[in-house]
């Protein structure tokens, strides 16, 4: 099991269903596979899943060090090795939006799996600056993908980040699954 500051993150057995499916269910949604943005590596599952797809390349963006180190070392089995030199990701240690302000790349994909939305710098990638950063790098049909989690949060919390991604983004859906949710956004249908 994988904690940051004594929050949950991912494990090696009951979550690891739950984290291929995230990494899975906006790839119905996407047309082109050019390059994907992946910010918040926690074990590596859901990144090992997108590099099993067509991907050309696959930006990985984790803030710290010691989370890619604990995913390359424990998590091998659930990652798929995807840390250990698979030739169509690259790997950053940076924070998100900064990696985002420094980029001049344009994504087919971007998902974002941070922490919960409650954790110190972890809700200024729910606010429409970051929101309108993200929409620059994307890339004509592009998908972006935003976990949140549903547990001890209202209705209208989840309520504000929906209408302040809705204000950037046209086109937004919510799936959800228990205590998990999974906003699709895009500038198309």
């Amino acid at each position: 099991t994988l904690l940051t500051n004594g929050k949950f993150q991912g494990n090696e057995s009951g979550e690891v269903q739950a984290q291929r499916a995230y990494a899975q269910v906006p790839l119905l949604a996407i047309r082109n596979f050019k390059r994907a943005l992946l910010i918040g590596v926690g074990t590596g599952c859901s990144l090992g899943t997108l590099a099993s797809h067509p991907f050309e390349h696959i930006d990985a963006v984790e803030l710290s060090s010691d989370i890619l180190d604990a995913a390359r070392t424990y998590f091998g089995s659930v990652n798929e090795g995807v840390l250990s030199g698979n030739p169509k990701v690259t790997v950053h240690i940076a924070d998100g939006r900064n990696f985002l302000l420094l980029s001049e790349n344009q994504y087919d994909f971007v998902t974002l799996q941070l922490s919960s939305i409650w954790f110190a710098g972890t809700a200024e990638r729910y606010n429409r600056d970051f929101y309108q950063l993200l929409k620059e790098r994307l890339a004509p049909g592009a998908v972006v993908q935003q976990w949140v989690q549903l547990h001890h949060m209202t209705r209208k919390d989840l309520a504000v980040i929906i209408a302040t991604l809705k204000s950037e983004f046209p086109h937004v859906m919510l799936f959800f699954r228990g205590n998990q949710g999974l906003l699709l956004s895009s500038m198309e249908p």
